[in-house]
C-alpha cells in the first residue's frame, strides 16, 4: 500500500468513513466524451449521516479489462510475449487497436484473468471529491477555463455545487484532513 492509499485509509478509519463501490455500467462518463470507462456507483457512509450516493468514472487505464482480455484473446495474442516485444515492434504491431493502446493492453497481465473490473481506490474516490466552494457560477468558469455562455458549463456548475453540499454536509467537521488526500 503507497502512502496516498495509507492516507485514504487512515482517514476513513479515523472518522469512521465506509466507501462502498458497485460496478455500474462500461460507456462514456463525461459529457460529449467519447472513451469509456467502467462507471462506479459510490455510495460513501459515516455514522449518524445520511449516505451521499455518485456515480463515478474509473481511469481509462483500470477499465474494461474483460474486454481488453478478450480482444487479445481473439488475435491469438493473450501472452506474455506482447510485453516481451521493444515498443517500435509494439507500436507497429499493437499501436493502437481496437481504441486500445499497447500500454492498456499490456496491463491487463498486472490483474488475476477472474478480475473484469478493477474497483477504485479509496484514494481516488477522496481525492477527486469537490472539496472547495464553486461560489458563483462567474468565479467557476474564470478558475475552470468554461466560457459563462456555456451550458454545459451551466450543468457542470450546477453538479459541482451539489456535490460540494453533499461533501460539506458529510465532512464538515473534517474537511480540512479531507483536503490533505489530494
Amino acid at each position: 500500500m503507497d502512502k496516498y492509499e495509507k492516507q485514504a485509509e487512515d482517514f476513513c478509519k479515523k472518522h469512521d468513513v465506509k466507501i462502498t463501490k458497485t460496478f455500474n455500467y462500461y460507456g462514456p462518463y463525461f459529457e460529449e466524451e467519447t472513451t469509456k470507462r467502467d462507471i462506479w456507483t459510490i455510495t460513501i457512509e459515516r455514522h449518524g449521516k445520511t449516505p451521499f450516493t455518485f456515480n463515478f468514472g474509473n481511469s481509462i487505464m483500470e477499465s474494461n479489462l474483460q474486454g481488453k482480455r478478450d480482444f487479445l484473446r481473439s488475435y491469438g495474442m493473450f501472452t506474455k510475449k506482447l510485453l516481451d516485444l521493444k515498443w517500435p515492434a509494439k507500436r507497429r504491431m499493437y499501436g493502437e487497436w481496437n481504441g486500445f493502446t499497447y500500454q492498456e493492453l499490456a496491463e491487463t497481465f498486472n490483474w488475476p484473468p477472474s478480475q473484469k473490473h478493477i474497483e477504485p481506490s479509496d484514494y481516488s474516490i477522496l481525492a477527486t471529491l469537490t472539496k472547495y466552494d464553486p461560489e458563483s457560477f462567474e468565479f467557476f468558469c474564470s478558475e475552470y477555463g468554461y466560457s459563462e455562455d456555456s451550458i454545459t458549463a451551466e450543468r457542470t456548475y450546477r453538479a459541482v455545487q451539489k456535490e460540494w453540499r453533499e461533501v460539506k454536509r458529510m465532512f464538515g467537521d473534517c474537511i480540512e484532513e479531507l483536503n490533505e488526500i489530494n
